[in-house]
């Protein structure tokens, strides 16, 4: 019975965080390094594409843009969460997604509309990976 508290913790730890997407003032500033977890609060509170909230009682950013293959066939898109840490050393934590056929995209943004297109390139995660910095002066 005793192994069995980390478990439990971790369960507890994992129901705080889905529980932060509906209330903000479970969120940690740990919780910032998540894109996953800051996508998805971004995602119900604000909507799809950038947006500005106060988390944990820091203002955090988000920031989405388009980039292409060095051809230019493909494009991808990228979130930036950007803040200043309570330490006062700002930080950002951008995440790509993987790229797509660009023709794809444009047949997908005239049957979806723009909105729906942002959307969309929000929520594209799979297989991608974030990038952390932490920016000092």
């Amino acid at each position: 019975m005793r192994d069995a508290e980390p478990l439990r913790e971790e369960i507890r730890e994992r129901q705080r965080r889905k529980d932060c997407v509906k209330d903000v003032g479970l969120v940690r500033e740990s919780d910032f390094f998540d894109h996953h977890l800051m996508n998805w609060i971004f995602f119900e509170i604000v909507g799809a594409g950038p947006g500005t909230l106060t988390l944990a009682g820091i203002e955090v950013s988000k920031d989405i843009r388009g980039f292409s293959s060095n051809r230019g066939k493909t494009t991808g898109f990228a979130s930036t969460f950007t803040w200043t840490g309570s330490d006062g050393v700002p930080a950002q934590l951008e995440f790509r997604t993987s790229f797509t056929s660009i023709q794809s995209t444009e047949r997908r943004e005239a049957e979806l509309g723009s909105a729906r297109m942002r959307e969309a390139a929000n929520n594209a995660y799979r297989g991608s990976r974030p990038d952390i910095r932490t920016c000092e002066s």
